[in-house]
C-alpha cells in the first residue's frame, strides 16, 4: 500500500510541476530540461542494447531478443 501512495505522490507532483512549468521556469530552463531528457533517454537505450549483449551464449532466443532490443531503442531515439 504504502509502495502505492508513494507513486501516486510522484505522479502527482510530476504532473503539478509540468503543468506549472511553462509560468515558474524560464524558456532557457525548460529547454536545458529537454536536452537533459534526451540524454537520459540515449543512455536508457544503450544499457538496453548493453543488457541484451550480456545475456548468456545459451540463453534461448539470443539474437532476436537482441535483435528486438536494438530496434526497440533505435525506434525511441
Amino acid at each position: 500500500m504504502t509502495g502505492l501512495l508513494v507513486t501516486a505522490a510522484a505522479v502527482l507532483a510530476g504532473l503539478s510541476a509540468g503543468f506549472r512549468a511553462p509560468r515558474v521556469s524560464s524558456p532557457r530552463n525548460r529547454l536545458s530540461d529537454s536536452q537533459n531528457w534526451r540524454t537520459v533517454e540515449l543512455l536508457e537505450g544503450a544499457v538496453t542494447v548493453t543488457a541484451a549483449q550480456t545475456l548468456p551464449a545459451n540463453t534461448p532466443q539470443r539474437s532476436v531478443l537482441t535483435l528486438i532490443a536494438f530496434a526497440v531503442a533505435s525506434l525511441l531515439l
